[in-house]
């Protein structure tokens, strides 16, 4: 997390909301409805944290390798505002 283009976008805000929703983040799907996410590989980072953590999300779905594969972020179809 030291390249500033991916530092922007994620604040304060994003972190409250992610430990607000803890219970209910399980995959990128949820992090997209719960947390206002610019980045695909913000939510992607976020579920592997939380993973690692609790060791209960799903980091293996389909759209976890999708940021992946495509780490476009100009490309953020999923992202909810």
């Amino acid at each position: 997390m030291t390249n500033i283009q991916f530092m922007l976008g994620f604040g304060d805000l994003q972190i409250s909301q992610v430990l607000d929703n803890l219970e209910h983040i399980f995959e990128m799907s949820d992090v997209y409805r719960t947390v206002k996410i610019w980045h695909k590989r913000h939510a992607l980072e976020i579920v592997q944290v939380i993973g690692e953590t609790f060791h209960d999300t799903n980091v293996n779905s389909n759209d976890a390798h999708d940021a992946d594969d495509d780490d476009d972020d100009d490309d953020d179809d999923n992202c909810c505002f």
